[in-house]
């Protein structure tokens, strides 16, 4: 298989729209906890981890919590930037639909499978988001996306800008 034909945006597309209705605890980042890891981790199943305007330089993993990751504003005022240093957002521990990511910027992502969002075994939610300067390496695939046997719901995404560094 040529590096172009591995070098996909998005793993997949389905239908579903991404409104949960959230009845746990809502944590609000950076009010509550000062990053949005932080928040991540310290919420429980069903809680929302709302997240204000700005731009958040970390990598984050859902830790296989059944949470909803929200920006308060949308996509345009929430930047998460990964800092070309991994994935921006791992979701590898069996997230399944009620794990939510709805409504930020995923850039700067870095790596062989999955440069904005990596997945693996997992059914996660990806809703409403923009995905811009991820970079895929070493020949991989996903520089939007990517992952293993993972079935997300991917609705009404942005994705441009991103590439793939071309070696196999």
């Amino acid at each position: 298989m040529s590096t172009q034909n591995k070098c996909v945006a998005l793993c997949g597309v389905a239908g579903m729209v991404a409104g949960q209705v959230a009845y746990g605890v809502v944590i609000d980042v950076p009010a509550d906890r000062p990053t949005i890891q932080a928040g991540i981790d310290a919420a429980a199943p069903g809680d929302t981890v709302i997240v204000e305007p700005g731009i958040y330089l970390e990598r984050i993993d859902l830790r296989g919590k059944a949470i909803v990751l929200q920006s308060r504003f949308g996509a345009t005022q929430t930047v998460i930037n990964g800092g070309s240093a991994g994935p921006v957002i791992s979701m590898t521990s069996g997230e399944g639909p009620a794990t939510v990511v709805q409504g930020f910027t995923i850039k700067n992502g870095a790596a062989t499978f999955g440069a904005g969002v990596f997945l693996s075994g997992t059914s996660p939610v990806i809703a409403d988001n923009i995905f811009q300067e991820n970079v895929t390496q070493f020949g991989g695939f996903g520089a939007a996306i990517g992952g293993f046997s993972a079935s997300p719901i991917i609705e009404n995404n942005e994705v441009f800008g991103n590439a793939c560094d071309q070696q196999d």
